[in-house]
């Protein structure tokens, strides 16, 4: 668009050259993000971010990664902030109105799956707000002859967020940058930072970035006595339990206890029975002889329901209750013998005892306090192995599909997974040591991953990481549709993940669902999916590798060889399935079978 005013005159007399102790407001928020650790910002420029957006070239290690557009780049803040295990914060920023207003679909997605992604947003300038005229980007107010309200896009973010600042006064933004930082970053959930146009300029002191550190160690426990207390309790119970089990759950990765969680399991690996959930795949190194699976109820996989409701103690650490990680609500667990870890709070039967930060100090205190000589002797049983596809058929086909990537996945490797019908067969996974898994398995906004898997990439190579582990996105080419333009930013980016593109002509999940043959499960067909990479700046075909693969040899071959293995390319593989194969698992889900 033209470009527009969106800074008042009579600001512009606080905007330039400061002295030696300010700094713009612009560059104190950068210089604030890059202390976190955070190293790309995404998003999309816009006529009220374009002064902001400028001062992030006097901040040295950040990089600006422009996107496609605003959902795309709040997709990849997500894929960002999950990769590093919420160790990296991931930030968006885009326009008023427009802008943030395409990218607040992702950020309720990082809300709901706790994910710290910070959302800073270019808004009309203090002036503007103060006056009757309507602006471009913000609707006209209800009332005919009302003056707008350049607050309304702020309204209606409260509860997709953890924290909201919107800068007014200049004297208190600073503190405010920084609560909305902190805020993110203790609760691993979004925050929106709101900046007037005319702000980004104006000069602030520089004091606060040296001599007042921003607040992100973990807190000290409010009560100690009360979590060494619990954390004696809980180990009791596990003591006397001749069956203990460990339930690795997803909240242990994004309150960043993977650490101490993974030292408390080390200690136990010769008495507990391992389990992770759905949505928990690689918290607890499944590599490790008494992992006995992923437990989801009555979709678990064969022998693992019984082996986990038959331990008379189980200590599920991390829980996330929703319906995409507990089987649809099918746990069968004895409530009495289950103590839960949770972030703000800890379930030792019937009993909950409410606290911040409660499963990482009692965690630290178990870890501390774990005296394994008093544990129970018990002969743990032996894990059943999954069996392999029997089909005879030479096509390919999803449940063949599990056996070749599972023998093709390595350690350390970034498994990402489309919320497509191939989501449903992870939970068959045994991952090896080290792998991470990224989805968005419980939001489920199809589209997701293909941008999440820039953010993740790029994650990887903000921690120095990029050539020791590699990345490998399933996709569904329904949901590819969705967010296809950003194979263009894989490009121009540099990235390497490998892409198995699942073409199965359309919504599989939806036909398995309802409708098997209506059109609306239809998509835009004959897509020819290996070329997109020369449509999208690849020009020459000398940056990525594309393959079309109908046959189980032909994927073998290919899977086998020491090129492809290495993922030092960017890769795409076409795969093409039959529009109604589904995992078994999403079939029973949807009662069109009954177990495995």
């Amino acid at each position: 668009m033209a470009p527009i005013a969106t800074s008042d005159v009579s600001s512009h007399f606080q905007t330039t050259q400061g002295s030696g102790d300010l700094i713009p407001l612009g560059e104190y928020i950068f210089r604030r993000i890059s202390q976190v650790g955070t190293k790309s910002i995404f998003g999309v420029p816009g006529d009220f971010n374009l002064n902001f957006l400028e001062h992030i070239y006097s901040v040295k290690g950040l990089n600006w990664i422009g996107c496609c557009n605003e959902l795309n780049a709040g997709y990849a803040a997500d894929g960002y902030a999950k990769l590093s295990l919420g160790k990296l914060m991931g930030v968006v920023v885009t326009t008023f109105g427009v802008g943030e207003l395409s990218a607040i679909n992702a950020i309720s997605g990082s809300f709901a799956e706790y994910a710290p992604v910070l959302h800073i947003v270019g808004t009309s300038s203090m002036g503007q707000k103060q006056g009757p005229k309507n602006f471009h980007h913000l609707v006209t107010n209800k009332k005919l002859f009302a003056a707008p309200n350049h607050y309304v896009y702020e309204n209606m973010v409260d509860d997709i967020c953890i924290a909201k600042e919107s800068i007014k006064e200049l004297d208190q933004a600073c503190e405010q940058v920084d609560r909305v930082l902190e805020a993110v970053y203790a609760k691993s959930r979004p925050g929106y930072l709101y900046l007037p146009s005319n702000y980004a300029d104006m000069m602030v002191s520089l004091e606060r970035l040296t001599k007042t550190p921003l607040r992100l160690a973990l807190s000290p426990a409010a009560n100690p006595q009360q979590v060494s207390d619990l954390a004696e309790q809980i180990l009791g119970r596990m003591y006397d339990a001749e069956r203990p089990a460990v339930l690795a759950d997803i909240l242990v990765s994004k309150f960043r206890s993977n650490e101490t969680f993974n030292k408390l399991v080390e200690k136990l690996s010769t008495n507990v029975r391992l389990f992770s959930t759905t949505m928990s795949k690689g918290v607890v190194d499944e590599s490790l002889p008494n992992w006995f699976g992923t437990y989801c109820g009555v979709q678990s996989c064969e022998g693992v329901a019984r082996f986990m409701e038959e331990c008379d103690f189980v200590l599920h650490a991390g829980i996330f209750d929703v319906e995409t990680n507990n089987g649809s609500y099918t746990f069968n667990l004895n409530k009495v013998q289950v103590v839960e870890l949770h972030p703000e709070y800890i379930a030792i039967g019937d009993q909950i005892y409410e606290g911040e930060n409660m499963m990482q100090h009692v965690l630290e205190a178990m870890c501390k306090k774990l005296d394994v000589s008093q544990m129970q002797a018990n002969t743990l049983p032996e894990p059943l192995l999954r069996k392999a596809s029997s089909t005879t058929s030479k096509s390919l086909n999803q449940a063949y599909l599990v056996d070749a990537l599972e023998a093709y996945l390595q350690p350390n490797d970034i498994l990402v997974v489309e919320t497509c019908s191939f989501l449903f067969a992870i939970a068959d996974f045994k991952f090896k040591h080290n792998m991470t898994f990224v989805s968005q398995m419980f939001y489920g906004s199809i589209g997701y991953a293909l941008p999440a898997t820039l953010g993740c990439s790029l994650a990887l190579r903000d921690m120095n990481q990029e050539t020791s582990r590699r990345v490998v996105l399933i996709q569904g080419d329904g949901s590819a549709q969705m967010t296809i333009q950003e194979l263009a930013t894989y490009v121009r980016q540099d990235i390497k993940p490998t892409m198995f593109l699942l073409n199965n002509d359309g919504y599989s999940v939806e036909r398995i669902i309802y409708g098997p043959n209506s059109s609306y499960n239809d998509i835009a067909p004959n897509w020819k999916w290996c070329e997109f990479f020369k449509v999208f700046g690849d020009i020459n075909g000398d940056v990525a590798f594309t393959t079309k693969v109908s046959q189980k040899d032909d994927l073998d071959q290919l899977l086998n060889e020491k090129k492809f293995r290495s993922g030092l390319q960017l890769q795409l593989v076409e795969l093409m399935l039959d529009r109604m194969d589904v995992p078994w698992r999403f079939e029973l889900i949807c009662g069109k079978q009954t177990s495995k």
